[in-house]
């Protein structure tokens, strides 16, 4: 017999129910196909408006497709950015590390998906696994670590790997950490891997190394990974948003939408800050709460999105929407930057 187990992971302004089906053994002929794990892929149609169903077994999943051999015996092949979720029995240890990882019990999330790894078989779980160790070390900010897994063991177990929008970038502030810093020069220095370049570049793009940094950009902009391409282009923004023209900002909206829809969580947010800087406020929060509602495992940028929609909204005298915004970040952010800053917000706020 079957037994369907829902899972709630609890995203902002979300809850997303897993239906995970696990096939107890019975004493019937059908023994031996329930040993095998029964997965369901949602796939999107070509004009990314319906979604359909299939069953079967996954084979593989890269960048480029999925292949899942259904009850037939026929291999179906998928485009990779068609596939829109998969349903598969996770073991406990994976079912837990996504329940702390919904909660925001991150260090707790990245032991458990170590120890869901030891008993996991499947090659594109485990890849799946290790990604997700990655989301972890991100939203805990240990940004230098998570560029060395992304690297060693992300790409190291899947060099076309599906998650590519895991790539560990940085799309505000920069940063003072002398680690990270270090292991960014050796990235950028990198002349087998144009992902650890795009990486270092993207760290030291506002420091005493900005020319070096540009010109790696301006050369992956140009290169023929298509993904590497897009990044490397918007990462350039950051130098540019606070002089775009409303003729960029066309240009930018138009690149943006060309791009994979998993890649646009960080061009998405510069858009924010040079529709703001144009003074077109609406839109300007239009872009900027893409982020925490379409990306919200990109914390770090989730809450600055955040941050920055409740100050435009501040600025434009509604103070109640920004309050709102404020406590939002306090209860779902905490730990960030910009949960502080509104937390204060708050303090400063209150009679």
């Amino acid at each position: 017999m079957c037994r369907v187990i829902k899972v709630w992971n609890r995203y902002p302004w979300r809850a997303v129910a897993a239906s995970l089906v696990i096939c107890l053994l019975p004493a019937c002929p059908l023994a031996a196909q329930a040993q095998q794990p029964i997965d369901s892929v949602q796939v999107w149609d070509a004009q990314f408006r319906q979604q359909t169903s299939q069953r079967g077994t996954i084979v593989s999943h890269d960048r480029s497709k999925l292949i899942i051999q259904l009850g037939t015996g026929r291999q179906l092949e998928i485009p990779a950015n068609r596939v829109a979720a998969i349903e598969s029995p996770w073991n406990p240890r994976h079912i837990a590390a996504d329940q702390a990882q919904a909660d925001g019990r991150f260090e707790e999330a990245l032991a458990l998906y170590g120890q869901a790894l030891i008993s996991e078989q499947r090659g594109w779980v485990r890849h799946k696994l290790v990604v997700q160790q990655v989301w972890c070390q991100r939203a805990l900010g240990r940004w230098a670590d998570a560029g060395e897994s992304f690297l060693k063991v992300a790409l190291g177990s899947n060099p076309s790997t599906p998650y590519f929008q895991v790539i560990p970038l940085a799309w505000k502030s920069p940063s003072t950490d002398p680690r990270l810093l270090q292991s960014a020069q050796a990235w950028l220095n990198d002349p087998a891997s144009d992902a650890a370049r795009l990486m270092g570049a993207s760290w030291l793009l506002m420091g005493e190394n900005r020319e070096l940094a540009i010109g790696v950009l301006r050369e992956l902009a140009n290169g023929s990974d298509r993904d590497i391409a897009f990044l490397a282009e918007t990462q350039q923004w950051r130098l540019t948003w606070i002089r775009a023209n409303p003729a960029m900002v066309e240009s930018w909206q138009q690149l943006t939408l060309r791009m994979p829809r998993d890649l646009r969580a960080g061009p998405y947010h510069l858009l924010g800050q040079a529709l703001a800087r144009l003074e077109q406020p609406q839109q300007a929060r239009l872009a900027w709460m893409r982020v925490p509602i379409q990306y919200p495992q990109y914390r770090q940028l989730a809450s600055e999105s955040l941050l920055a929609t409740a100050r435009n909204y501040a600025a434009d005298n509604s103070q109640q929407k920004a309050d709102t915004l404020y406590r939002e970040l306090v209860s779902r952010y905490g730990g960030t930057i910009a949960a502080q800053v509104a937390e204060n917000k708050l303090k400063s706020s209150d009679p």
